[in-house]
């Protein structure tokens, strides 16, 4: 599914064969990670592709030095994983984080299984003010789960298997930016406090909340978003017939003679600039219509624009506020939007 997009700063399939060392970093910035202890690729206890990180709670991690990419400040942003935990009930098993393992002031984010064996998750102000968010699920087996921790404006909230668990933290203030390694596995050389179990397909986000109320988790391993720059379609029936398409973007592109643009139940195009559509039977007939923002973009003999109940995109910076339907009202709407938004575009 996709999942790797411009906002993923750190993205860790811990793919790999067993026993590796090689921790790579998927996201564009391809970030350094390295190994400490007994960090290991395992794949007899993975949750996706073909391996997992495997630690035994001595001392096991993976880091990458500070970046910017690691900056949080004010931004919306999402840190998500899944785990499993293979012992130390009764013990703080740290996941993930920065922190020099003594001082506050070293602080942006951190997580930890308390010895309560409930998730604890530690937010520091740019004022070394704290603010945490304590779970109420206890984890004490074995088994895969999925961990969410999110910032969307002002609140935080953590996740477990797609339910949020514990409060809403009010988080108004910059996160700290710590000069910190990134960890996970541990935080700093805390050898009493390393994690003991599996983690695996770790993802920062930062510029995100990628979920703000209950989900489904995802169920298969993060994929790059795709782009179709430059490209022509010609006479084709249906332009993804797939049930799911990765395209992200479309940019300076003509599809002509295309009976439906996306045939698929529901799409991740977000933005579509520069294209060409002609002949175009239907352009979406797909339920669920996440386009986010359409521009410098030419519709001609197009029967229908939407063929779906819902018909809105409200994407920046020009939103289409209400998108061409088949009655006059509505047509009438659409061209007060277009007008209003100095959106160009024409059937």
């Amino acid at each position: 599914m996709p999942g790797i997009d411009s906002f993923t700063k750190i993205m860790l399939h811990f793919n790999g064969s067993d026993a590796g060392t090689t921790f790579t970093d998927s996201s564009a910035s391809a970030h350094t990670f390295t190994g400490a202890g007994n960090a290991q690729l395992d794949t007899a206890i993975k949750k996706f592709g073909t391996a997992a990180l495997l630690c035994d709670g001595t001392g096991d991690y993976v880091s990458a030095p500070d970046s910017t990419d690691f900056t949080l400040a004010s931004n919306d942003w999402t840190i998500d994983f899944w785990f499993n935990v293979a012992g130390g009930s009764g013990t703080n098993r740290r996941a993930f984080g920065q922190f020099d393992g003594v001082n506050n002031s070293s602080v942006s984010v951190v997580g930890r299984l308390t010895n309560s064996n409930v998730w604890l998750v530690t937010i520091i102000t740019n004022t070394i003010g704290i603010g945490s968010i304590l779970g109420t699920t206890a984890f004490t087996t074995s088994g895969w789960h999925h961990f969410a921790l999110v910032r969307t404006g002002n609140t935080i909230k953590l996740f477990l298997d797609g339910v949020q668990d514990g409060s809403d933290l009010s988080f108004t203030l910059p996160v700290n930016d710590s000069a910190e390694a990134f960890f996970i596995g541990n935080n700093r050389a805390l050898t009493t406090e390393a994690w003991n179990g599996s983690i695996d397909e770790f993802r920062l986000s930062n510029g995100i909340a990628r979920w703000t109320t209950a989900f489904t988790p995802p169920s298969s391993e993060y994929a790059t978003d795709q782009t179709i720059t430059g490209a022509l379609f010609t006479n084709t029936q249906s332009f993804p017939s797939a049930m799911l398409s990765w395209t992200q973007t479309i940019t300076a592109a003509l599809f002509t003679n295309s009976q439906s643009f996306f045939g698929s139940a529901a799409t991740y195009v977000r933005t579509i600039a520069g294209a060409l559509f002609t002949n175009t039977n239907t352009f979406y007939g797909a339920s669920t219509l996440p386009v986010e923002a359409i521009f410098a973009t030419l519709f001609t003999n197009t029967q229908e624009f939407f063929a779906s109940y819902l018909e809105r995109a409200p994407g920046p910076p020009g939103p289409i506020t209400d998108l061409y339907r088949r009655t006059s009202a509505r047509k009438r709407a659409f061209w007060e939007a277009v007008a209003a938004s100095r959106f160009r575009s024409r059937y």
